[in-house]
């Protein structure tokens, strides 16, 4: 390859960008609704369930996608580790409901923080060169 030429990016790439993007996006959504729910309208705490459910989708997509195709394992640790935390977070809610103890629903949103380094992280591998990809 050549100095002009650019590598080719394939489709598996970018599903795995966009999944990654969209990620991130949807836990800084989940940030703010939280926020806007505690300072403004509680009755968005529903909004927030219902989207943080709808993470569920694109987390199990990214796992799928780092499953099936042998090109996407590289990405395959991140998305587990997501997936992990992804059940963690929903775990910590139902315990802290069922065992009505407010330090472990606490952890839900410390828990989050990891849900975003871990999702940045992702974004970060899914863009950086080609070569720098592999090596990781």
């Amino acid at each position: 390859m050549n100095a002009l030429s650019a590598p080719r990016v394939t489709a598996v790439e970018v599903a795995l960008r966009a999944l990654s993007l969209a990620l991130v996006a949807g836990i800084c959504g989940q940030f703010f609704l939280a926020g806007l729910s505690i300072f403004s309208d509680a009755a968005l705490w529903q909004l927030h369930g219902t989207a943080g459910g709808g993470l569920s989708l694109v987390i199990v997509g990214l796992l799928a996608l780092s499953l099936a195709s042998p090109s996407a394992q590289l990405y395959r640790r991140h998305a587990l580790l997501l997936f992990g935390l992804y059940c963690l977070q929903v775990l910590l809610v139902v315990l802290g409901r069922e065992l009505d103890l407010a330090i472990v629903a606490a952890l839900h949103p410390v828990n989050g923080l990891f849900m975003m380094g871990a999702a940045v992280e992702l974004v970060n591998k899914a863009f950086g060169r080609r070569d720098e990809r592999r090596r990781r």
